[in-house]
């Protein structure tokens, strides 16, 4: 007869027993553990998504800037360009020798830069945009 009221204690789940209201303890913590998890898993998918989009704002605005200086540079060459050709034009008498001898130089630059690509082109460019990423990561691992 012990061993039985001990059961039915076990098993009474009125809202006065010990073990209903442990349960709705264990429950209610659960909640609360459950709830945060959501929120930190939530907080870190931001944190990821802000900190991929900064990167690539990043990467991006530098290669603006390096668009625009291009542009400008590719100007200057070209006028310095005319500039020498008329010089020459007028050293060889000919405007289409001193304009010749000029687009000359430039297949010969041309040509030295698609040989020197990877070295002063590919090279530079992934080793910024691995310095960039592994920067941010080496930064995130210290915060």
């Amino acid at each position: 007869m012990h061993s039985t009221n001990k059961l039915k204690i076990l098993f009474d789940r009125s809202e006065n027993s010990k073990w209903y209201q442990m349960l709705e303890e264990t429950t209610a913590r659960g909640t609360q553990l459950f709830e945060h998890i959501k929120k930190y898993i939530h907080n870190r998918l931001e944190y990821v998504q802000l900190s991929i989009a900064e990167k690539i704002s990043l990467i991006i605005s530098n290669y603006i800037a390096l668009l625009l200086c291009l542009l400008l540079t590719l100007v200057s060459l070209t006028l310095f360009g005319m500039a020498l050709a008329f010089m020459l034009a007028e050293i060889t008498g000919k405007y289409y020798w001193g304009f010749l001898i000029v687009t000359i130089i430039y297949l010969l630059g041309v040509l030295g830069l698609w040989k020197m690509r990877k070295k002063w082109i590919q090279m530079p460019v992934l080793n910024y945009l691995l310095v960039e990423i592994l920067n941010k990561k080496e930064n995130e691992k210290d915060s």
